[in-house]
């Protein structure tokens, strides 16, 4: 590698930045990519990040570790953006080739970094290590870029600008990337954007996807400027509202009228906004209500516990959650009948409803939870095909329990059940809710 002997970088004058980034590319680089030994969740990560700031996506790539095909993804790129972020290939080892074939293709020398030494050998230091040849390659960037701190790694990143486009230079491992680009990326990029952009997600539950768009029906087919796009999941959906403008102010009352709208049309099938999860809005209505939770599963084993308690503070509420996933362990640990199970099956009404109860009565809670059904690939008849799912839920010893015919594989049957019980349950709080004088 030829590292000119001047040890220091060339900054920009500010006066210089290239302005209005409008369009850009993602490069993301690794032959493990398309081996598909590594899932790329970077090129949704940006892509979504650079639509928050008015910096649309043209296209993505992905590029093995191979000099001359990032060359022409690179050449490729400039034709049509004014931003290109490259993500991988900035490790310290020699199929880590990103700093060397950008300064390459920008005919520029390579300058090592102080600032970036210090900060690699810090975080070195920090675990009892030594910088060494191969990290001090990670130092080393093209002449004029402004180097990018990596508080999570030994791989700083860096932007640099040529000819109109701006070259942004990320780490690979998505904790590194996602740090360094929401605490340093973002507010460079802000300050090269004239455009503003702003959205806001509807989040809702308990209605499908076409049912859904045909309520909003006419949101989108008159959708200019805010957008309207449907998003849908695993029994779930959202709505995303993207307004844009040059002035702020104008661009949010835009998006406000309509998010309003939205709401409103969609009514209660609206849980939450982006920053919600149904598992957040369950635990936080049973909070208030000051209700307490007991969950019995059959065939999710465990999912929708694993649900509940990704939530930080979920302890205030949920008391205990079992798997019961033998007819005797429905019998001994929740107290089903036996002459229940015998007539009606492990997966009916009956049994889901005896569950519900069983789990509350057993763990001296108001409200129980509970999941049976046939998740398939094997296991269904004629009257209970795979996909049949019932889902109870008691509270204050009334149960009400809703039958399910889900689609797909094993794993998706079991992640809309959890989904569907926890609507379900959501549903029983708003009731609830309703029954109970408002606060004074």
């Amino acid at each position: 590698m030829d590292v000119p002997a001047d040890n220091t970088m060339v900054p920009k004058d500010p006066k210089d930045t290239a302005l209005n980034l409008t369009t850009a590319e993602i490069i993301c680089v690794g032959t493990e990519l398309l081996l598909g030994q590594v899932v790329n969740t970077n090129a949704a990560y940006l892509g979504s990040r650079l639509a928050g700031l008015g910096i649309g996506v043209y296209r993505h790539t992905v590029v093995g570790d191979n000099h001359e095909r990032l060359q022409a993804a690179l050449a490729a790129a400039a034709q049509n953006c004014n931003l290109v972020v490259l993500t991988g290939g900035l490790g310290p080892t020699d199929d880590d080739i990103t700093r060397e074939v950008v300064a390459d293709y920008l005919h520029l020398p390579l300058r090592e970094s102080e600032l970036a030494i210090r900060d690699i050998e810090a975080f070195l230091a920090h675990f009892g290590a030594e910088m060494n040849e191969k990290n001090r390659k990670q130092a080393v960037f093209p002449e004029g870029s402004q180097v990018i701190p990596n508080a999570n790694g030994t791989a700083p990143g860096c932007l640099a600008e040529h000819d109109g486009v701006t070259y942004l230079l990320l780490p690979g491992p998505p904790a590194e990337l996602r740090t360094m680009f929401e605490a340093e990326v973002e507010p460079m990029l802000a300050a090269r954007s004239a455009t503003r952009f702003e959205s806001r997600v509807v989040r809702v539950s308990g209605i499908g996807e076409a049912q859904l768009e045909s309520a909003i029906q006419d949101f989108v087919d008159n959708q200019t400027n805010p957008t309207v796009a449907v998003y849908a999941g695993y029994g779930e959906a959202s709505v995303r509202l993207t307004a844009a403008g040059v002035e702020q102010p104008a661009v949010s009352a835009a998006l406000e009228g309509l998010h309003s709208a939205v709401r409103e049309r969609l009514g209660d099938h609206v849980y939450g906004g982006e920053a919600d999860s149904l598992q957040e809005v369950v635990l936080s209505a049973m909070e208030c209500q000051g209700l307490r939770l007991a969950v019995a599963e059959s065939c999710t084993g465990g999912a929708l516990a694993a649900r509940l308690i990704s939530v930080p503070g979920a302890s205030r509420v949920l008391e205990e959650a079992v798997v019961v996933y033998s007819n005797q362990s429905k019998i001994r640990r929740l107290g089903v009948a036996a002459d229940t199970i015998q007539r009606f099956g492990a997966v009916s009404e009956e049994v889901a409803s005896a569950m519900a109860l069983g789990v509350a009565q057993s763990a001296g809670v108001e409200v129980g939870v509970a999941i049976t059904g046939v998740a398939g690939p094997g296991g269904g008849t004629v009257e209970k095909p795979v996909g049949t799912v019932f889902i109870g839920v008691c509270l204050n010893g009334h149960t009400a329990v809703r039958k399910y015919q889900l689609p797909g594989d094993r794993d998706k049957v079991r992640r809309f059940s959890v989904t569907f019980a926890l609507e379900l349950l959501r549903r029983t709080l708003l009731a609830n809710g309703k029954k109970k004088p408002a606060a004074t």
